[in-house]
């Protein structure tokens, strides 16, 4: 062990408060859509017509992660290193019961609206948060237009699934934690609790979006009867 003691006295804060940078640009994000709280209701209502019939179903909502900087520090919470460069978004626990269950994001495609130059929706597994599965927006394209009618702007809002088998174009596998070639992290097993957590990064203007400037995305959980 050793002891090093500096050769001046040091104060006790020595570094001075920034000013904070001040997020989004005062344009929420519905203002750049028509009827996006109808559309959204639509890729809603499409999803349980179409898996209702076999499937029981939860939908999960979203809200802010984590606070942030100094309000983390006096809260004395932990923030996890994230920071004011994308917004955070975490929902409740679930869990995938079966190999047949699976898990349903969709929202508006942050990226298309100028709310982020890039955004994803991740699985978490607990206790560790390994992410285990996530899709971003490169892969949004096309990704609703089966669930919204003519005539709707489908390109500014996205549907993706995550689950045990390809079950569509629009599918990302989620692996399994036991057995896995990769390591046990890579993936989860059934009946492990997750969260589902998104993130948007950077606006057009080069800030992080405001959390009141954004529409949250949304899952619903589809475990089978």
């Amino acid at each position: 062990m050793y002891r090093v003691t500096p050769s001046e006295q040091v104060p006790s804060d020595p570094y001075a408060n920034e000013t904070l940078t001040v997020r989004g640009n005062g344009v929420h994000e519905a203002a750049l859509l028509d009827d996006a709280e109808e559309n959204l209701d639509a890729i809603r209502s499409a999803l349980i017509a179409k898996y209702s019939g076999e499937y029981d179903y939860e939908e999960l909502s979203a809200d802010i992660a984590v606070p942030e900087g100094l309000t983390a520090y006096t809260k004395d919470v932990n923030a996890l290193g994230d920071n004011k460069d994308t917004s955070y978004l975490m929902t409740e626990e679930f869990t995938l019961d079966s190999d047949e269950d699976f898990v349903v994001v969709y929202g508006v495609n942050h990226t298309a609206t100028g709310k982020a130059t890039y955004s994803n929706a991740v699985l978490y597994a607990k206790p560790m948060l390994n992410g285990v599965c996530s899709v971003y927006d490169s892969l949004f394209a096309d990704s609703a237009a089966e669930y919204l009618g003519d005539g709707t702007d489908a390109g500014s809002y996205y549907v993706y699934k995550m689950a045990r088998t390809q079950m569509d174009d629009y599918t990302k596998i989620v692996e399994y934690s036991t057995g896995n070639e990769r390591g046990a992290y890579y993936g989860m097993d059934n009946g492990n609790p997750l969260v589902m957590a998104y993130r948007a990064y950077m606006d057009s203007t080069g800030v992080g979006p405001s959390y009141y400037e954004i529409i949250y995305d949304r899952a619903i959980v589809f475990h089978k009867k």
